[in-house]
């Protein structure tokens, strides 16, 4: 029988899985088992009230996280129970994920579909680790290619967020999982979104370029057809089903080899990701065709090189656009813009 979906104690999203006998979620779960070695460390936190609550951003604060974890969850176990959480199944844990992340998709969509950004406001990618970004958002549908570019990448990190993984990671390696997967899931969520749409090239809403007017002035720049068409074209050939999606979303940000400056321990962090998440790739693709699912999972898998090729021929296209014709050469140098999260 399937467990019931409660609240977590912790940090009050929904969850079937439990700790000690108690509601606690994957990401709160692995929060702990991560810091609880760690929490002399833990700096403390600067936004308690004057009754002594905890933060309303529960996430976002490990201090006040811990503390829950220690006084709702863990407050009668021993110091060795305390450093090894307990966990349901493997099945168990599978299915959770899979409903969390196919409603995180729902709520990404559905923020990138009515918001944007409101004008004026420039958001770095320190800015959104740290504070979200609820209070720079205005409801709104009708959106130029800007506004799109910025609110399909601010709702990816968001996303990304909430993937249990994340809070393995130490402040400095979330931030260079951000910048390495931002751009790249932002693209992928598109693709699905038209390939489900029956649109046959990336493109926003009300049929906007993913091409700022500045590259489609340059009638040198030959990629942007096969940018627009690489990756869609592989999920039409692969026919996606919206559950391979959802696994693929999170499979595809767990390569330790895409990301740049990553501590030890964050290679092993998303290393082990990886591994959770092909198995559950393999499990899904075997229940659908017990006779071939692992030839289905190894064509899913080559998803990624599709990303990857249009993350690249994007980057191309931008810096083409910057060099007068006469000057273009076979080698460029892909820009850093660490700071902003749009590609302008």
């Amino acid at each position: 029988m399937a467990r019931k979906r409660e609240s977590c104690l912790v940090c009050r999203d929904h969850t079937i899985g439990v700790a000690q006998g108690k509601p606690v979620c994957n990401a709160c779960n692995l929060f702990f088992r991560r810091s609880k070695p760690k929490e002399d460390k833990i700096p403390l936190c600067q936004n308690l009230c004057e009754n002594n609550r905890f933060c309303s951003v529960i996430r976002r604060c490990r201090s006040c996280r811990m503390t829950k974890c220690l006084k709702l969850i863990w407050s009668n176990s021993s110091s060795e129970e305390e450093s090894r959480v307990e966990s349901s199944s493997p099945e168990l844990n599978q299915s959770e994920l899979f409903e969390n992340m196919s409603m995180w998709n729902r709520e990404r969509e559905r923020t990138s579909l009515n918001y944007k950004v409101q004008k004026g406001i420039e958001i770095s990618l320190k800015d959104v680790m740290t504070n979200g970004t609820g209070r720079n958002l205005i409801p709104i549908q009708s959106k130029t290619f800007l506004e799109w570019s910025f609110i399909s990448q601010l709702t990816s990190i968001v996303f990304l967020m909430k993937l249990p993984f994340y809070e393995g990671l130490s402040e400095d390696d979330q931030k260079s999982f951000i910048k390495a997967y931002r751009f790249k899931s932002a693209m992928f969520f598109l693709a699905m979104h038209c390939f489900k749409n029956g649109i046959n090239q990336l493109q926003y809403p009300n049929g906007i370029d993913i091409f700022s007017s500045k590259i489609l002035a340059c009638p040198w720049i030959n990629i942007l057809d096969e940018t627009r068409t690489r990756l869609i074209s592989k999920l039409k050939e692969l026919n996606v089903t919206m559950e391979e999606f959802y696994v693929l979303s999170g499979l595809f940000v767990c390569n330790p080899l895409n990301v740049e400056n990553l501590s030890f321990d964050g290679k092993q962090t998303l290393m082990e990701a990886q591994i959770h998440f092909q198995a559950l790739l393999i499990n899904l693709c075997c229940i659908s065709d017990p006779g071939s699912g692992h030839l289905r999972c190894d064509k899913l898998v080559r998803v990624e090189s599709s990303i990857n090729m249009t993350h690249t021929f994007f980057d191309y296209a931008k810096i083409l656009s910057e060099i007068p014709k006469e000057r273009v050469t076979k080698k460029i140098e892909v820009e850093d813009k660490e700071s902003i999260l749009y590609f302008e």
